[in-house]
């Protein structure tokens, strides 16, 4: 079985190989995909003593930025030379993209999502996360097949062997697509990401004035506020929580006011408690909460303000 693996990110192509090394079976031959002027020079010679039986280096000026159509086409370059019988991706949205691509290339099945999977005889079974992760489906197809890997797992790989290196020059057109302008996105995506508490409004939180005391209640419990797809339509925040973009792990994620579609449940799911407020007893959100309660949303949350600074000043 040839396995080949691939990521744009650095971090998530360290897991990815934690997780296809404890995968392997005896008779497994493991590749890794590198681009030569895409990733610094250090992280390539510390890949050169990963766990694999070669590194593939692919070498193209056009592979030195981010490019959806030179990564497909050097990827897709390196199967018809190799003749994989498994691609797999890692976690990052570029890496999903890339895979779906190349899927359409190659005409062979991707599958995207997945938890974990297998190999029985000439199928691939994986585990793929349905639903904004609210279920999980067991699908099956065929060899040669391309699989890409959800929310790997941390771990570290051990970098004592020798792999055989192969360096290839494979052409690659000038991309169709210009990037005619790069945002950089909030910094409040690692805060958010990183925080343990988290106050989330919804569309039962009507005016943006009723934010303060919501922020008065966040500042008590050293908590961060965000929003649903509803408070960015309204432009009080740049960014929501949902699978469409940003996943949060909290200690704590308090739903206030949030109905609870399945991007929106999608992005909390991984919550370690989730407790909701809602004034309608119907919400979805209750479905997938810890604890939650219907009730008079602003006179709870005055109510909680005060008991806390009671407690403060004691």
């Amino acid at each position: 079985m040839k396995i080949a693996c691939f990521s744009k990110d650095i971090a998530s192509l360290n897991r990815l190989l934690v997780k296809i090394n404890k995968l392997k079976k005896k008779d497994d031959e493991i590749f890794l995909i590198l681009f030569k002027y895409f990733y610094k020079d250090d992280i390539i010679e510390s890949f050169k003593l990963a766990p694999v039986n070669k590194l593939i280096l692919v070498t193209n000026i056009n592979l030195i930025n981010y490019d959806l159509e030179a990564f497909t086409s050097a990827i897709s370059e390196c199967y018809k030379k190799y003749k994989f019988d498994l691609i797999v991706f890692g976690e990052s949205l570029e890496d999903k993209e890339v895979a779906a691509r190349l899927s359409a290339r190659l005409n062979i099945p991707a599958l995207i999502n997945c938890l974990d999977f297998k190999i029985e005889g000439n199928k691939l079974i994986a585990n793929k996360i349905y639903q904004s992760g609210i279920a999980v489906l067991e699908l099956e197809t065929v060899l040669p097949a391309i699989v890409e890997l959800y929310e790997l797992e941390e771990g570290e790989i051990e970098r004592n062997s020798q792999a055989q290196i192969e360096e290839i020059k494979i052409p690659i057109a000038v991309s169709r697509v210009i990037v005619r302008d790069k945002t950089k996105l909030s910094e409040r995506y690692n805060e958010l990401l990183k925080s343990n508490y988290i106050i989330c409004i919804g569309e039962n939180i009507h005016e943006e004035k009723e934010l303060k005391g919501i922020n008065d209640l966040a500042n008590l419990i050293g908590a961060r506020v965000i929003a649903d797809k509803t408070g960015f339509a309204r432009n009080w925040f740049k960014e929501w929580i949902g699978v469409s973009n940003l996943r949060i792990s909290p200690k704590l994620c308090l739903s206030i006011g949030v109905k609870g579609d399945l991007d929106h449940i999608g992005g909390i799911i991984n919550s370690s408690m989730i407790i909701s407020l809602n004034e309608d007893p119907e919400s979805p959100i209750f479905n997938f909460s810890d604890y939650y309660a219907v009730v008079d949303i602003h006179k709870l949350i005055e109510k909680l303000i005060k008991k806390l600074k009671k407690r403060i000043k004691r």
